[in-house]
């Protein structure tokens, strides 16, 4: 058995003097884990630290077997991420949610695209973390747990949608829920893509953190069986909410 793709390097394990179990994000074989052998991580640190973005082939004898990986890099992220320590919360917080949610070996091409997109985005750091936010919707999206966010669920009017219901997922103009708003997610405007990503301030942020991570718990509990989500996720929504 043998392929080619790109992939995102997720995390590494030393195997022995020389070798390391990888595990990476590919764009047409999910998420996948393989050893390299002949490439002690002490003289190349820097392809093996997370977010470097590889040329990939795998080997094995058998589909099922953990498998080979030679690799060439494309592009080195870790000095750009360390430079900022908020980009650095917020990849670190993708990866813990790529690891913890998405099938080994499946591919998802079109969020892989989306997410290479995120990690090479030159917005400033609002701007960033709003396309973020988008980020995790589109994995609600992948896993099962899209929302709706285009229409109210009540009257179907594409207007005023400042509210989410969190049983169904879907909008709620600010008229059908005035009256159960305690009980309603807030829709921030930049998510429904009614207001430009481009912004000079963080508001709405928080409201789309505390929409996304309802979602997200609610898969973790219901799919995962996953009490509460990854600490590095919980660390960027502090970072951002202090």
């Amino acid at each position: 058995m043998k392929w080619n793709d790109e992939g995102l390097l997720l995390a590494t394990k030393p195997y022995g003097e020389n070798s390391q179990i990888v595990e990476v994000f590919t764009s047409r074989h999910g998420r996948h884990l393989g050893m390299v052998k002949g490439m002690s991580l002490k003289k190349n640190i820097a392809i093996f630290q997370p977010g470097t973005q590889l040329n990939l082939t795998w080997s094995a004898r058998l589909n099922e077997h953990l498998g080979i990986f030679t690799l060439d890099p494309i592009k080195i992220r870790a000095s750009e991420l360390i430079r900022d320590k908020l980009r650095l919360s917020g990849f670190n917080s993708m990866v813990s949610l790529i690891l913890k949610t998405l099938p080994e070996r499946e591919s998802v091409n079109e969020f892989y695209k989306k997410t290479i997109l995120l990690l090479d985005s030159n917005e400033n750091n609002q701007n960033w973390v709003r396309l973020y936010l988008i980020w995790e919707l589109f994995l609600l999206q992948e896993l099962g747990y899209g929302l709706d966010l285009s229409k109210c669920v009540v009257t179907g009017t594409q207007q005023d949608l400042i509210y989410v219901s969190p049983k169904s997922g879907r909008a709620v103009s600010k008229g059908a829920g005035e009256n159960w708003k305690n009980k309603l997610l807030r829709l921030p405007t930049f998510l429904n893509y009614k207001e430009s990503i481009c912004s000079d301030s963080f508001g709405g942020i928080v409201d789309g953190f505390e929409l996304t991570g309802y979602f997200l718990t609610k898969l973790f509990r219901n799919s995962l069986d996953i009490e509460s989500l990854p600490k590095a996720r919980a660390r960027f929504f502090a970072s951002i909410n202090n």
